[in-house]
């Protein structure tokens, strides 16, 4: 048995976007941005340590409307399309760059990299990421996991139905999908709150993850700190995210924030020429990056006095800090063992994917050169939380504290001055959409599909990622247009039924631009107010 156990768990998600009147939109060019940046190359670190017969296993969580872009074909056509563009600007880069002694080598880097991911998506992948995901999943290189439907905060929502149907709807997409129920489930946010580990016991869901001060606060005191999950009374099993392995990657003076890595902000799409900004201008006018950019992120300085940016020295550094990483957790699991008798620590090291590639540019190859480094300790284990399960069955009984992650760890971000305005029509929604179950009760044909697409238009409102865009302050008018437009569908479907009157276009028209989870049961909504 090893010393200590490591879990790196890796949220994928974006908000569900589907705009099928061919238009550019800037909410679509995120699925671009971090599939090229994030989610590709991460896919390209795993396959490298699956042919190279790597130890380690790392858990991923797919939320739903993350899984339903990357299985939509018209979105999968537009990635490829994006990347085309991209090919082409590389081109006209190098060129342009050639006789530049400061940006010439990141034009070329650019060039290959772009290169190497489009050719893993086409050729590699035959543009089907499902089935790559699958494909590690069964080779035991990921454990795959699901979040709560459409990243909604369950703490936050006024229904115990209205929590169970985002739990089903996720449990039951991804056994679509994939074949299998999941065996964990990613609380969106982390957002944990007594009676959600009864909703994911309902549904075969057995392990989640939460904040570390859920677990410091728990009801009772946890007997090994933060070093061993808590089990609650409905048999779930909770792990808690360590905020030193948190601080040592994300804060400001932690490995990401490296002066030698790739500075995020300065694109260079405000010097291209007419003719090539038009493929990164959206209809409004507004320009989204093309994901060149030449400078370091260099300290606390100006953009004017940035450095140039080395891709060589970054990928050295991020192998050093992914050393680094290792010997760190090797050194905790040492200190943690020392208190810890009867079982060996566990170490749970929780991130939102896109941070690795399209925040922090060079964290795919950190996590590739975590797991090379991992080789030369054996006496750690990096692998998923069933794996520690598996030799450690029993833990301590007890249930963990309300909480979230992000500012200060309980709720903030979703629920403050900025935002707190709309919950109040979620909720009535909620209990419209309970009330609609019940009066038409044993419906088929039209009156169902109208049924399924005004819960489909409830839970795409209840995303998180809304009332975090407007706490933000950074593209609002669209976070607040987009709940806005899912609930005016919601009432106009809710009328419609009552009325007898449901139009046909208007039906179907919904039915293809917001089209997540094409088997939902609208009947998951039955069940008590509270």
């Amino acid at each position: 048995m090893p010393n200590g156990f490591i879990s790196i768990v890796l949220n994928a998600h974006l908000p569900f976007i589907r705009q099928p009147d061919g238009r550019k939109h800037l909410e679509e060019t995120w699925f671009y941005e971090t599939m090229i940046e994030s989610y590709l190359p991460i896919l390209q670190v795993l396959r490298r340590l699956d042919d190279a017969e790597t130890p380690g296993t790392i858990t991923i969580s797919l939320s739903a409307p993350l899984l339903a872009m990357m299985a939509d074909r018209r979105l999968l056509e537009r990635l490829e399309e994006h990347l085309d563009r991209l090919v082409e600007l590389t081109d006209a880069e190098v060129g342009r760059r050639r006789d530049d002694p400061e940006f010439a080598h990141a034009a070329e880097f650019y060039k290959g990299r772009i290169a190497s991911v489009r050719e893993f998506f086409i050729h590699d992948l035959d543009r089907d990421l499902i089935q790559e995901f699958s494909r590690l999943a069964e080779s035991g290189r990921i454990e795959l996991i699901t979040s709560t439907g459409t990243h909604a905060l369950l703490p936050l929502m006024h229904l115990v139905s209205s929590k169970r149907a985002q739990v089903k709807a996720s449990v039951d997409y991804f056994e679509l999908l994939f074949g299998d129920k999941p065996r964990g489930m990613w609380l969106a946010e982390c957002a944990f709150a007594p009676g959600i580990d009864g909703l994911l016991a309902e549904r075969g869901v057995f392990y989640s993850f939460v904040e570390g001060n859920a677990i410091q606060h728990a009801e009772s005191t946890p007997i090994y700190g933060n070093y061993s999950p808590l089990v609650t009374p409905e048999g779930v099993v909770f792990f808690g995210r360590d905020e030193l392995v948190r601080s040592q990657i994300w804060d400001p003076e932690g490995y990401s924030s490296d002066p030698i890595y790739r500075d995020f902000d300065l694109d260079i799409v405000t010097e291209l020429s007419d003719d090539e900004v038009i493929d990164f201008t959206m209809q409004d006018g507004s320009l989204v990056s093309t994901g060149l950019k030449y400078y370091a992120i260099t300290g606390t300085v100006g953009p004017d006095d940035k450095l140039p940016y080395n891709p060589e020295r970054a990928a050295e550094r991020a192998w050093e800090h992914a050393r680094h990483f290792v010997e760190e957790r090797a050194a905790q699991v040492r200190a943690a063992a020392e208190r810890m008798e009867d079982r060996p620590p566990h170490i749970t090291c929780p991130f939102d994917a896109s941070f690795f590639g399209h925040w922090w540019f060079e964290g795919p190859q950190f996590l590739e050169g975590i797991f090379h480094h991992a080789q030369k300790h054996p006496e750690l284990q990096f692998g998923s939380p069933i794996d520690f399960l598996r030799e450690e069955p029993i833990q301590q009984q007890t249930m963990p504290a309300i909480s979230t992650w992000g500012e200060d760890g309980y709720f903030k971000m979703w629920l403050g001055p900025q935002n707190a305005w709309f919950y109040r029509y979620l909720h009535n929604a909620e209990l419209t959409m309970r009330e609609l179950v019940d009066e038409f009760e044993g419906a088929s044909g039209q009156q169902s599909r109208a049924l399924r697409q005004a819960a489909r238009e409830l839970m795409l409102a209840q995303s998180s990622d809304w009332a975090f865009i407007i706490r933000t302050n950074v593209d609002t008018e669209y976070a607040i247009e987009r709940v806005e437009s899912h609930l005016s569908n919601f009432q106009n479907l809710t009328s419609q039924l009552r009325d007898d009157a449901i139009d046909e276009q208007f039906l179907t028209d919904l039915e293809a631009t917001n089209n997540i989870f094409p088997d939902l049961d609208w009947q998951a909504w039955k069940g008590s107010v509270r």
